[in-house]
C-alpha cells in the first residue's frame, strides 16, 4: 500500500507539473492560492546517544537560523528526558519542539512520559501510540496536556480522528498521502474542523520538495512548522539550483512546475 501511494504521489505531481505549464501558473496557484512567501522548518534531530554531538547539531542549526525542532524519542525514556533537556537548553526557550516516539510507546506508556516530558514546553507529540487508533489517541488526548500530532494518510483516516477529536495536528504530506491532491483534501477537511496542520516528510530530494513546499504554501491554516528536511540532509542533489534553507525557512518560488532544472 505503502509503494502504491508512493506511485500515485509520482504521477500526481507529473500531472500538476504539466498543468502548471500548460496554464503558465505556479502549482501553488492551482491549489487555491499562495498564502504565504515562505514555509517555517523543523530541523529533525535523530536519536543517538552522544549527548554532546546532540549539543553541537542543535547548536550550529540555531546559528543557521533555525527556531523549531522536532527530536525522534521512543527507545529509552530516560535518555529521551536528558536529550529532551539539551535540545531546550541549547535551542532557547522560545524554539518551538515536537517529538516524536514513532509509536514506541503504548497507551499508559504514553500518558506517562509526556507527563515526564511536559516541562520542557513540547509544541506537539507525534505518533503517541502504535497501530494510529483514533480511540485510543483520543483516550491519550484526555489525560495529557501536550498537543498530539499524527500522519492522515486518506480522507478516510482524517473523518475518523476528527469525529474521535483524537488529535490537535494532522501531519499529511504528498507521499504519505499518495499525491498533492489528495494530501490537498485532507487539509481542506483539517481546516474545516478547526484542527490544525503542518507537513511531514520521507525526506524528498529537490522536486518532491518543491511539491511539499506548492502545497503548504496553498494551505491558509499551516499551523505547526513543517519537517521538509531533505535537502539539508542529502550531499547532492538532481537540482541544478539545490533549495536552500534562510533563517531555518524555505522559500515558496514562483516558478512553473517542479524543478526546471533538473541534473542527472
Amino acid at each position: 500500500a505503502s509503494l502504491n501511494r508512493l506511485t500515485r504521489a509520482g504521477l500526481d505531481m507529473v500531472c500538476y507539473d504539466l498543468a502548471s505549464h500548460a496554464t503558465n501558473t505556479p502549482v501553488c496557484g492551482l491549489l487555491g492560492g499562495r498564502w504565504r512567501d515562505r514555509i517555517r522548518i523543523s530541523w529533525v534531530a535523530f536519536i543517538r546517544d552522544d549527548l554532546g554531538l546532540l549539543r553541537e547539531e542543535i547548536a550550529g542549526k540555531c546559528g543557521e537560523g533555525f527556531t523549531a525542532f522536532k527530536l525522534k524519542v521512543g527507545v529509552d525514556i530516560d535518555l529521551d528526558e536528558q536529550r529532551l533537556a539539551v535540545m531546550r537548553e541549547t535551542a532557547g526557550p522560545r524554539a518551538s519542539i515536537k517529538i516524536d516516539p514513532n509509536g514506541g510507546w503504548n497507551r499508559d506508556q504514553a500518558v506517562a512520559n509526556i507527563a515526564r516530558l511536559a516541562r520542557f514546553d513540547i509544541a506537539g507529540v507525534e505518533t503517541p501510540v502504535g497501530g494510529r487508533d483514533a480511540a485510543e489517541i483520543a483516550s491519550v488526548r484526555r489525560e495529557v496536556d501536550v498537543p498530539l500530532i499524527e500522519h492522515v494518510v486518506t480522507p478516510d483516516d482524517a473523518l475518523d480522528y476528527i469525529r474521535h477529536d483524537s488529535l490537535d495536528y494532522f501531519n499529511i504530506a504528498t507521499t504519505g498521502c499518495g499525491g498533492i491532491h489528495p494530501a490537498r483534501q485532507i487539509a481542506q477537511m483539517a481546516e474545516t474542523a478547526g484542527v490544525g496542520l503542518l507537513l511531514g516528510s520521507t525526506v524528498e530530494m529537490g522536486p518532491g520538495t518543491l511539491a511539499q513546499i506548492q502545497l503548504a504554501a496553498s494551505i491558509r491554516g499551516l499551523t505547526l512548522p513543517s519537517d521538509l528536511v531533505g535537502p539539508g540532509l542529502y550531499a547532492d542533489d538532481v537540482l541544478a539550483q539545490p533549495l536552500t534553507y534562510i533563517d531555518g525557512h524555505l522559500a515558496v518560488p514562483g516558478t512553473i512546475g517542479f524543478g526546471p532544472d533538473i541534473t542527472l
